[in-house]
């Protein structure tokens, strides 16, 4: 890994719907009994080169954060210490089930991350996180997809409508479509 290349980071949504538990709650709980807690991500897997490079800054002793979301906003940040998973479609369970919340400890999922220091997410933590892919642009968390990779950088402040080509801005459509281009 380049020492000029931005930190991955991930933006990750959760849902209290899905399952009528506290997600946020029921992980902080289990991270206060062992020092780190599982946290899974249902859906289609993540690419394989966006996992191994996380594992590559988790093992480079690199600060890498899931930031989770909910009801379009970023609400909680934890650092990531331990990935699980591949590309594709497959399906994966930590050895480890104790660290898994009980409500989903039994599902095989396509990626795990092993998260410390779960706590609120500050205005600073939400501040500056840009498209890993297009760093010149935000992530859009309305209607976002379940996870998207992130980093560190300045964003251009988007338009409503662009200028010829939509060269001057980017439109609530093409944030979402940048959304869709990098969730596998």
């Amino acid at each position: 890994m380049k020492n000029q290349e931005p930190a991955l980071h991930f933006i990750l949504r959760f849902s209290d719907n899905l399952r009528g538990v506290d997600t946020f709650a029921e992980h902080k709980r289990l991270e206060e009994k062992f020092g780190n807690v599982w946290w899974g991500k249902f859906g289609v897997g993540v690419a394989t080169r966006i996992l191994d490079r996380a594992r590559a800054q988790v093992k480079a002793m690199v600060p890498t954060y899931v930031y989770l979301a909910a009801n379009r906003s970023i609400r909680f940040r934890g650092e990531v210490v331990d990935v699980l998973g591949g590309g594709g479609n497959g399906r994966y369970k930590p050895k480890d089930v104790s660290r898994i919340p009980q409500y989903y400890r039994g599902e095989g999922l396509a990626v795990w991350f092993k998260l410390k220091g779960l706590r609120r997410a500050t205005a600073h933590d939400k501040d500056g996180l840009v498209l890993f892919n297009d760093k010149s642009s935000q992530p859009a968390l309305n209607g976002m997809k379940g996870l998207i990779y992130v980093c560190r950088g300045t964003p251009r402040a988007p338009t409503r409508h662009g200028g010829p080509g939509g060269a001057s801005g980017i439109d609530e459509h093409d944030w979402d479509k940048m959304a869709d281009f990098l969730e596998d």
